[in-house]
């Protein structure tokens, strides 16, 4: 795996490949590093953290800023952090819909 760092840590290094995403540049270096261009939809560009979700895995892995193991349990992570979000939200939802009911008398059995 590759190690980020600031595109003004990288002068003097050999770039070996480069890859676009959406509103991203990643630059790999040699010695194992990259850094991340963020570019918006105005034509600015600055340094900016990897957001690898908008990379396709296999950019990711032939630059070796991921293996695909690290990609696997980060996209499974990222799954278990979404349903843990939506049963939060649910169980939300339901505890407010259960006190309007009961408080209204017509709690459903």
């Amino acid at each position: 795996m590759r190690t980020e760092i600031k595109l003004s840590e990288a002068v003097g290094k050999t770039l070996e490949a480069l890859a676009f995403g959406q509103g991203q540049v990643i630059m790999a270096f040699a010695g194992g590093t990259f850094a991340t261009l963020g570019v918006s939809s105005d034509a600015d560009v600055a340094e900016a953290t990897l957001r690898w979700e908008e990379f396709g895995d296999s950019w990711l892995i032939s630059l070796g800023v991921f293996t695909e193991e690290e990609l696997a349990a980060k996209r499974k992570k990222m799954e278990d952090d979404w349903k843990a979000s939506c049963d939060d939200r649910d169980r939300a939802q339901y505890e407010r819909l259960r006190k309007k009911f009961a408080a209204s008398g017509t709690l459903p059995e």
